[in-house]
């Protein structure tokens, strides 16, 4: 074999054998960015029709029943409790339309309008006791949690879904 040939066969062996030192960095797995983007298109449509107060479209983004978990805001079925007549709880379209400036607040309207939010973090959100939001959804954040509302996924779309519970 003449040194030309041996050459040619060591450099073939190491370019199959040994990796590529300059390929890129994997991408995220690419159903992570499908939910990322799809959760921003929902987010976009759902600010806006925020922002130009319709309502029958926001109801229509918004799953049922949407639940306020802030203390003396929601009972279990079968509690023995009292819910506040303050409570944004809604079984219904009906009712999320007449409790809209409860679940709507100023506060709530700038942080939508800001685009305040933030999705599951892993450490953050799966400690011992959990946080307000699991892996898959996002949050509205503001300070008060009580303004905060979490956005979730239902039947492969995105929804408004609940005011979240902290303990």
């Amino acid at each position: 074999m003449t040194v030309l040939m041996r050459s040619c066969l060591m450099a073939a062996v190491l370019a199959v054998s040994a990796p590529a030192l300059a390929e890129p960095a994997a991408p995220a797995p690419v159903a992570a960015q499908r939910s990322h983007a799809r959760f921003q298109t929902f987010f976009e449509d759902f600010r806006a029709a925020v922002l130009a107060n319709d309502r029958e479209a926001v109801a229509s983004m918004t799953q049922f029943p949407f639940t306020d978990y802030r203390p003396g805001n929601y009972c279990e079925a079968g509690a023995d409790c009292v819910v506040s007549p303050a409570s944004a709880t809604s079984r219904n379209k009906a009712e999320f339309l007449a409790r809209y400036d409860r679940i709507f607040t100023p506060a709530v309207i700038a942080a939508i309008r800001d685009r305040r939010l933030r999705a599951f973090q892993s450490g953050v959100d799966d400690g011992e006791l959990g946080g307000p939001i699991v892996r898959g959804e996002h949050i509205l954040q503001l300070d008060d949690t009580g303004d905060q509302r979490v956005f979730s996924l239902h039947g492969g779309v995105y929804k408004l879904d609940r005011i979240p519970f902290y303990s």
